[in-house]
Order: structure tokens, then C-alpha cells, then sequence
């Protein structure tokens, strides 16, 4: 009875070893056949596009062949090396996320998420940059026309953008990044806001570091001060819109002022 058992044991230890080694001997003849597989065409989607529109199709693809030696289509799977050009693709600042992976009948499929600048600065020099919806500084390029707030005026701080692997992020804690980081306090909440994403067009910072907001619709200016209560200066303004200026017109007054509290101040 015994003897039975042990060979039953044997065999079925057999069995699965014999399993095993063909799984193992499937599972290397498939990584062979896939990475020599041939790359047919390659498939780019930015996902965001409709929105934001910091670099294009042209871009990336003119990137993907400069990272393989321009060696894609027509070329094994092997060659190109997709986690490689994954990891090269997502240095790229205007890129959030990037995903690289082989699609069935040979597609090299890329899928991209980009940053969302919310403000663009230009510092008294004249340099410009983005804020993007994160806190994350990103170099200025002439090829995003999507709207965004402009903040100019007293601004000092500049950024070199030459290390693209460690880009600059505000700092809540440095006191040097304190305009920027009450800058894009106002920004993010005027994107998040229907009624000022609409309206505010323009961030003004005046030699006191306070505030001036230029406004789409009026010719007036917008004191608004520190970022202190800016949420209430913010209902306040509105309010203000709303109840005295759809009675008087939009361009009655030059000047409306919100920067004290519970107090609105319209004047020629």
C-alpha cells in the first residue's frame, strides 16, 4: 500500500515537472516570437488634446525617432526597446504621464497626458514660465495658445529649465516662492471658478506685492490686495457684478477695490 502511494507521488511529481518545463519552454518561445515581432505602424494619442495643446502628434513622433535612432517601423520590438523610450519620453515638461506598450499586429502605441499650465508668469525680465495645476514650474513655449491667467509685474524669481529630469515645484515653506505661491492661490481658484475663469484674464503684482486683477468684460481694474480672505473678496466682487454693475454698466467705474474687508469701493 505504501509502495502504491510513493509511486503515485512520484508520478504525479513527474507530471507537473513535465508541466512546468513546457510552461517555462511556451513562455520563451513567446518573448522570442513577440520581441521579433516586426513594429507595423505606431499610434499616438494624447488624451487630452482638445483642452491642452503644449505639444502635438508631430512632436512626440519626431521625439520617438530621435530616442531609437529612428529605428521603429520596420523594426523588431526588440530593437526599439519600450521601456527605454518610455522613461526618456516622460523627461519631457510639458508631459505629466506617458505609457508605452505594444498593441496587437505589430502597433506601437503611445498614450500621453500633459501638464495643465494654469498661469503663465512673465518675471520683470521678461522671462516667461507656466505654473501648471499642480504647483509644477514648466518652460514657456510659443506653440501652447490654449488660454491661461498671465501674471506679470513685480516678480523676481527666474528658473533654469535646463535640468528637464527635476523640474521646479513652488515650495509653500520658502519665503522666496511666497508671490509665486499666492499667485497661484488666485489662479487655481479663478480656473476652478466658471464665472472668473471667465472674466479674469490678467494678475497684476504692483511695487506694495499686492494685487490687481484685469478683468475680460469692463474697463475697469480690480484692487484686490493680499491673498488674505481671498475666497470672501471673491463673493464680494461677484456680488458687486451681480447687484451694482448689471444696474450702472460694466464700465461705470475705472477702479473697483475689494482689498479691505466686507468693503467694495467703486471710483472714476
Amino acid at each position: 500500500m505504501k509502495k502504491r502511494k510513493k509511486k503515485r507521488q512520484i508520478k504525479l511529481i513527474i507530471i507537473w515537472s513535465l508541466i512546468v518545463v513546457y510552461l517555462i519552454s511556451m513562455l520563451f518561445i513567446f518573448s522570442r516570437q513577440y520581441n521579433n515581432t516586426e513594429c507595423k505602424a505606431i499610434e499616438i494619442n494624447i488624451l487630452d488634446s482638445l483642452n491642452i495643446k503644449l505639444i502635438e502628434k508631430k512632436d512626440i513622433l519626431l521625439l520617438v525617432n530621435k530616442y531609437t535612432n529612428n529605428k521603429t517601423v520596420g523594426f523588431d520590438f526588440k530593437t526599439i526597446k519600450l521601456n527605454k523610450l518610455e522613461e526618456k519620453l516622460n523627461q519631457n515638461p510639458y508631459l505629466k504621464s506617458v505609457e508605452v506598450y505594444r498593441k496587437s499586429k505589430g502597433v506601437l502605441r503611445i498614450e500621453i497626458t500633459q501638464r495643465k499650465p494654469i498661469l503663465r508668469i512673465i518675471n520683470n525680465k521678461g522671462n516667461s514660465y507656466y505654473i501648471d495645476k499642480e504647483a509644477v514650474l514648466i518652460p514657456f513655449t510659443k506653440n501652447y495658445s490654449s488660454f491661461q491667467i498671465i501674471a506679470n509685474g513685480n516678480i523676481e524669481l527666474d528658473f533654469n529649465f535646463t535640468n528637464k529630469d527635476s523640474l521646479p515645484v513652488l515650495n509653500k515653506n520658502n519665503e522666496n516662492h511666497k508671490i509665486l505661491n499666492d499667485l497661484y492661490t488666485l489662479a487655481y481658484f479663478i480656473n476652478e471658478n466658471e464665472f472668473y475663469s471667465a472674466q479674469i484674464e490678467q494678475i497684476y503684482v504692483n511695487q506694495l506685492n499686492e494685487f490687481e486683477l484685469i478683468p475680460r468684460v469692463g474697463n475697469h481694474l480690480i484692487e484686490f490686495g493680499t491673498v488674505e480672505n481671498f475666497e470672501i473678496k471673491f463673493e464680494n466682487l461677484k456680488i458687486f457684478y451681480e447687484k451694482a454693475l448689471s444696474k450702472v454698466g460694466w464700465n461705470k467705474y475705472t477702479k473697483i477695490s475689494v482689498k479691505y474687508n466686507n468693503q467694495i469701493v467703486g471710483s472714476n
